[in-house]
């Protein structure tokens, strides 16, 4: 197990599984759920400025949810591994987390450290 701070996020991988975890709120996912989910966050950014905003979009088991309070929320649709809250200024660091921890966790696999 290797846990790292990256923009505020606790990142932690273990046995496959990665788990971002800030102020209180976890999400769990896989190495090979990261670019979905990375692709979904990046659309629901693009999506502020439009005059009205969907309930939720999706892709996969992913869902994106616009709040009334001007935050988002990334989680599974069966809701088993988390969700996660973030708002409109912290989408960015949110995708730059991801791509950090699947480069840490590629580079695991590619030194043969189970993750």
């Amino acid at each position: 197990m290797s846990q790292q701070t990256i923009n505020g996020y606790s990142v932690e991988h273990q046995r496959g599984v990665l788990t971002l975890t800030k102020e209180g709120k976890v999400l769990r996912l896989t190495v090979g759920e990261i670019e979905p989910i990375r692709q979904l966050v990046n659309i629901a950014l693009g999506m502020q400025t439009l005059p009205a905003l969907p309930p939720t979009i999706s892709s996969g088991r992913w869902t994106v949810t616009f709040n009334e309070n001007d935050t988002l929320a990334i989680g599974a649709s069966d809701s088993r591994e988390g969700v996660l809250s973030f708002g409109w200024t912290e989408g960015d660091d949110l995708i730059l987390t991801l791509d950090a921890a699947q480069a840490i966790a590629l580079n695991a696999l590619k030194l043969g450290i189970p993750i």
